[in-house]
């Protein structure tokens, strides 16, 4: 669920099967948390998820593959990427996983104008 007053990206899945994302701390990779975007589904995370602020001298992967098959391949969200774009769109193409960069409005990001969207539906 988006926070209500952070900026929110939304990490939406276009492949077939379901991604896994893993947010993890170094020096060695402690995990934060984790979870599953089902397939055609996505999920909102926010920068103040990673805990950045407390922890600078402690860098956060975020790390995405497909569920189950991490031998297909895996690749890293930028930190960066999430507090500056409003849907990330993961997909599973040519032997890689991609994203999609969608820039969008600052207000159209904040957890209380997607929960105001979803009231509205």
């Amino acid at each position: 669920m988006a926070k209500l007053f952070s900026r929110n990206v939304k990490l939406e899945n276009v492949y077939d099967r379901p991604m896994k994302v893993e947010v993890t701390r170094d020096p060695g990779k402690f995990p934060m948390f984790e979870f599953v975007i089902p397939s055609g589904g996505h999920k909102y995370m926010c920068y103040e998820d990673l805990h950045i602020e407390y922890n600078r001298d402690r860098p956060v992967n975020i790390l995405v593959y497909v569920e189950g098959s991490r031998e297909m391949g895996e690749t890293n969200i930028l930190p960066a990427d999430i507090r500056a774009n409003e849907k990330l769109e993961l997909n599973y193409l040519n032997r890689a996983i991609t994203i999609t960069p969608t820039k969008g409005h600052f207000f159209s990001r904040l957890g209380f104008i997607i929960l105001l969207k979803r009231v509205a539906q």
